[in-house]
């Protein structure tokens, strides 16, 4: 089965229009994504796999031809695990 990202159920997200704030009540810390970084969270489920959000997000944003955008999306996912803002579903 495909490792598929999954957010923490105990974090508190505040709409900020085009950003998402995520208050981590665990570590008392808050974090704030731009629209890009709100895309990728949100997909964050638990059902999506890295090859199912890079392409939720070339689906959603213009990207150039031959663009490596899974390079970002790892990046992404990295500091959300960095950051202990998700986890990884079995």
């Amino acid at each position: 089965m495909k490792d598929c990202p999954l957010a923490r159920e105990d974090l508190v997200l505040q709409d900020l229009g085009t950003e998402l704030m995520l208050y981590d009540p665990k570590n008392d810390s808050a974090h704030v994504l731009n629209h890009t970084a709100v895309v990728v969270f949100k997909l964050c489920d638990g059902k999506h796999s890295l090859e199912d959000i890079t392409s939720e997000v070339k689906d959603k944003f213009k990207m150039n031809e031959g663009y490596d955008l899974s390079r970002d999306i790892i990046n992404f996912l990295g500091e959300f695990k960095t950051k202990g803002l998700l986890r990884v579903s079995q």
